[in-house]
C-alpha cells in the first residue's frame, strides 16, 4: 500500500516537457552578451548627459549672473589700471614735492629769524625815551650753529666768562641825544634773550649846529655789537642739541667779529 502512494506522489510531481537542444556556437552567445551590456552601459551614460543638461539649465541663470559679474569686475579693472597709469605723473610730482618740503622745512629750521632780530632791535632802540634812539645801520654776519668743539660765541665778547652760544654777530650804529640814553639802549638789548654781550665800542659826540635863531641839541654817534642767541633760529634746539654743543671744550680762542666765509647783511 506504501509503495502505491509513493507511485503517486512521483507521477504528480513529474511535468512532462519537450527537449531543447541549445545548437548556437559559444562566440554566438558571447557576443549576444556583450551587446547586451554595451546597450546598457549606453542607456546609463544616456542617463548621466540627461541628468547633467537638467542640472545645467537649472543652473543657467546663475551662471550667466556669475560670467556677466566676471566680466564687468575685468572691465572695471582695465579702467582702474587706465586711471593708475594716467595719475602716476602726479603721484610722481607729490612725492617730488614732499621731499622738497621736508628739504624746505629742515632748511629754515636751521635758519635764522632776520627780520625778527632787526623787530627786536629796533624795539630795544624805541623803549629810550621820548627820542628814541636811532639806528642808522645794521649789519649780521651768521655763523650758524657751532659744532662741537668749536667756540660757541666768536663774536666780541665784554664777558669772556659768558658760555653762550650764538648763531651770528649783530653790529650797529646808531645816534642818541645823551650817553644815558645809550645805557638805556644796552640794557634793553641786554635783557632781550635774544642777543648776547651788547657793547659799545666807539662813541663821538658831535656838537649842536645853529640853523638860524635855533641850534640843535648835542647828539651822540655810536657804534656797538651783540652775539645773536639761539633763540634767533626759526626752530629752536632741544636740550639734548644744547647739551651736545657744551660737553666739550673749545679748541680754538674766540675769532674776530666777522667770519670771512659769512655773508653779511646790511640794513641801512
Amino acid at each position: 500500500m506504501s509503495s502505491t502512494k509513493d507511485a503517486e506522489i512521483t507521477s504528480d510531481s513529474e511535468i512532462a516537457s519537450l527537449p531543447r537542444v541549445n545548437l548556437l556556437p559559444a562566440s554566438i552567445r558571447q557576443s549576444v552578451r556583450i551587446s547586451i551590456l554595451i546597450k546598457r552601459v549606453l542607456v546609463a551614460a544616456l542617463g548621466l548627459m540627461l541628468a547633467a543638461a537638467a542640472i545645467w539649465l537649472m543652473q543657467a541663470s546663475t551662471i550667466k549672473q556669475a560670467q556677466q559679474g566676471l566680466d564687468q569686475a575685468q572691465l572695471n579693472n582695465q579702467k582702474l589700471n587706465a586711471q593708475v597709469s594716467a595719475l602716476s605723473p602726479i603721484g610722481e610730482l607729490y612725492s617730488a614735492l614732499t621731499r622738497q618740503q621736508e628739504f624746505v622745512e629742515e632748511t629754515l629750521a636751521s635758519s635764522p629769524q632776520a627780520s625778527e632780530i632787526i623787530k627786536r632791535l629796533q624795539q630795544a632802540a624805541t623803549d629810550t625815551g621820548q627820542a628814541p634812539v636811532a639806528i642808522t645801520s645794521t649789519s649780521i654776519s651768521y655763523h650758524g650753529i657751532p659744532r662741537s668743539g668749536e667756540s660757541l660765541n666768536p663774536c666780541p665778547n665784554p664777558d669772556p666768562f659768558n658760555e653762550s652760544i650764538t648763531i651770528g654777530c649783530l653790529s650797529f650804529n646808531a645816534t642818541a641825544n645823551t650817553r644815558d640814553q645809550i645805557s638805556l639802549f644796552l640794557n634793553n638789548i641786554a635783557t632781550d634773550q635774544l642777543f648776547v654781550g651788547a657793547f659799545v665800542s666807539s662813541s663821538i659826540v658831535s656838537p649842536p649846529i645853529t640853523d638860524g635863531d635855533k641850534a640843535n641839541e648835542d647828539q651822540v654817534a655810536f657804534s656797538g655789537s651783540a652775539g645773536i642767541s639761539l633763540d634767533g633760529l626759526r626752530k629752536k634746539l632741544t636740550p639734548e642739541q644744547i647739551s651736545a654743543l657744551t660737553v666739550a671744550e673749545p679748541e680754538s680762542s674766540p675769532q674776530t667779529a666777522t667770519d670771512p666765509s659769512s655773508t653779511p647783511e646790511e640794513v641801512e
